[in-house]
């Protein structure tokens, strides 16, 4: 007596950050696919696949091929890792370490220039006049931390 082709489960498992939908199909025409999600084996009673379905929660899937004048399928098993489940691990670091910089502290500093009739260009003996000019330079930071 010859055997069902195992059921495939597509995904076949992993970590998921949300639902996945799940479909269950079998090479061997006409069987009937039946699954659990409890990580319990599969059997006559268990409940029967008609079409795709998702997976809420992390859970262990079984499902298993069966066909009347047939053996039976193996078991396949997928395990789904669904939500809170997930750790996210960074994998960089920042080298050489953040800089630490003072909190907004303004820099003034001053420069003197001179106006000339003649557009800037400057002739000795120039009759024009000074001006003192200030610049204010904000040192920057990031959520008030000093550190960027």
């Amino acid at each position: 007596m010859s055997f069902c082709v195992d059921a495939l489960i597509s995904p076949a498992g992993g970590s998921f950050s949300a639902p996945v939908t799940v479909t269950l199909s079998s090479a061997t025409s006409g069987a009937t696919i039946r699954y659990t999600t409890d990580g319990s084996a599969p059997s006559a009673s268990s409940t029967v696949y008609s079409a795709p379905f998702q997976v809420a929660s992390s859970a262990t899937l079984r499902a298993i091929a069966m066909k009347t004048g047939l053996n039976d399928s193996a078991i396949s098993t997928a395990t789904f890792t669904i939500g809170s489940s997930i750790r996210l691990t960074s994998r960089f670091q920042l080298r050489p370490p953040p800089k630490q910089y003072p909190l907004a502290r303004p820099l003034v500093t001053r420069s003197r220039f001179h106006r000339s009739t003649d557009f800037g260009k400057r002739k000795p003996g120039c009759k024009g006049f000074a001006r003192w000019c200030v610049i204010i330079l904000i040192a920057p930071s990031v959520a008030g931390s000093g550190t960027f």
